[in-house]
């Protein structure tokens, strides 16, 4: 990935350009530290996007994401973003803060993680209460066992 001070950065402007979006060269990488929470949404072209841990170490959407047009990754603050073009034309985004009131859309990507995280820990609260459910069966037997029931069981 080539620096930031490579990247030949366009507003919209040539015949077919979405309005109040951002064009990148192939060939060369934006490097963002955003101030605001936002949105990095790409609306022409596939993005080789890297996304740091963030200032507080956070591995919530850390890594590197591939984004097609019409897709969008949330970005904190304080996060390091660096992004290029896939593809050997321009890649085309968008930079949306998010309004300070509103919380940020959930991201598609998101969507199924969430809910197999939930659909886990569901799971290990079932588990949990079978396996006290259990230990209760098991500690109600320890007096019928003292009191000689086993050997009743042998007769």
């Amino acid at each position: 990935m080539a620096s930031s001070r490579d990247t030949k950065l366009h507003q919209s402007q040539e015949a077919g350009a979405v309005a109040g979006s951002w064009q990148l060269s192939p060939g060369r990488a934006l490097s963002l530290y955003p101030r605001a929470e936002g949105l990095l949404r790409i609306t022409r072209g596939r993005a080789w996007v890297t996304l740091d841990l963030g200032p507080g170490g956070h591995r919530d959407a850390a890594g590197d994401h591939c984004l097609c047009a019409g897709e969008q990754l949330r970005v904190g603050t304080g996060r390091h973003l660096v992004f290029e073009s896939l593809d050997p034309a321009p890649l085309w985004f968008e930079w949306v803060p998010a309004p300070a009131s509103e919380p940020l859309p959930v991201t598609p990507r998101a969507v199924p993680l969430a809910q197999a995280w939930s659909e886990f820990w569901q799971a290990a609260r079932l588990a949990a209460r079978a396996l006290l459910r259990l230990l209760r069966g098991l500690l109600c037997t320890v007096p019928w066992l003292l009191s000689g029931g086993l050997r009743l069981l042998r007769r």
